[in-house]
């Protein structure tokens, strides 16, 4: 074998090395890749009276939360998220509410977030959204979310974020909850939904003031999901049902009490109206003029 012959065929043995190499590598990295752990909980949603819990998919999504320092940069946080629709008719009501097209009314929207192998600590300046809870988290509620372009200003990544996929309906309310330690990271809960979920009606000035009790007592419900959650591989977010939750609308329709029954039981037609008559009225004498000169009596 010449010196020409042997230098290529070293040639073409080192080109296949190099090729094998190079595809150990990249498999090595799509075998991390691929078993990297810290993947979002799915979400066990409660049954619904009206409309349909969907589960809303998977994603890699920047790190959703305004308040504290995110834990990451760029789109690789596991999110998961639900949400529950209502289809509404073109003559529904709330077609008319800001926000809302006539046929797709989002009555919440569940965004789960992990941040694996990172802590997420809660802010170092609680404010009046932040509610007490014993698990040691930061819970938060806001009714009016919002109000005076609040979400907008506080949290525009999941204002963004919500609004670019399509699930805003308004108006809405926002909880949130953050375990800055579950299992091998943080785990971050954000709950998009209708005010009217957690608000009882109020007759009264009572009613009034303790209107709020209900929603604070769901929060610390979800609070306590997500600690019961664990982190763990295969792990589920059991969402809690909203206190106020609407039912199904039933047809007016006009019962037998409303009608009233002839002698014999029937329905008696409705009496018709009298006819309209027209009533003379003839005018008052006018008084006659005082004599004149020119015109004497």
């Amino acid at each position: 074998m010449s010196k020409r012959v042997r230098a290529a065929w070293a040639a073409v043995l080192w080109v296949g090395v190099a090729g094998l190499s190079g595809c150990a590598v990249g498999g090595g990295a799509a075998s991390q890749a691929a078993g990297t752990p810290g993947a979002a909980p799915r979400i066990a949603m409660p049954p619904a009276s009206i409309g349909q819990w969907y589960d809303l998919g998977a994603y890699r999504a920047p790190w959703l939360a305004g308040d504290g320092v995110a834990p990451v940069s760029g789109p690789n946080v596991p999110t998961r998220v639900a949400g529950w629709k209502r289809e509404t008719g073109p003559q529904d009501p709330a077609k008319t509410q800001a926000g809302h097209d006539g046929h797709d009314e989002w009555l919440a929207i569940v965004i789960v977030q992990t941040a694996p192998g990172a802590s997420v600590p809660c802010s170092a300046q609680p404010t009046s959204l932040d509610l007490a809870d014993s698990g040691g988290g930061c819970l938060r509620l806001r009714r009016n979310a919002d109000f005076d372009h609040w979400m907008q200003a506080v949290q525009p990544a999941l204002y963004r974020w919500v609004d670019e996929h399509g699930w805003t309906s308004l108006p809405r309310a926002w909880a949130a909850y953050r375990s800055p330690s579950a299992g091998d990271g943080a785990i971050e809960v954000h709950v998009l939904f209708a005010p009217s979920l957690i608000e009882p009606t109020t007759r009264n000035t009572t009613d009034f003031l303790s209107s709020g009790l209900p929603g604070q007592k769901w929060a610390r419900q979800l609070a306590a999901a997500v600690r019961a959650q664990g982190g763990a591989a295969n792990a589920v977010l059991a969402l809690p049902p909203f206190p106020f939750a609407p039912s199904p609308r039933a047809e007016q329709e006009l019962t037998l009490s409303e009608v009233p029954l002839s002698k014999t039981g029937a329905a008696a037609p409705a009496p018709a109206p009298a006819p309209a008559t027209a009533e003379q009225v003839i005018p008052a004498a006018m008084p006659e003029p005082p004599p004149t000169a020119s015109n004497p009596r």
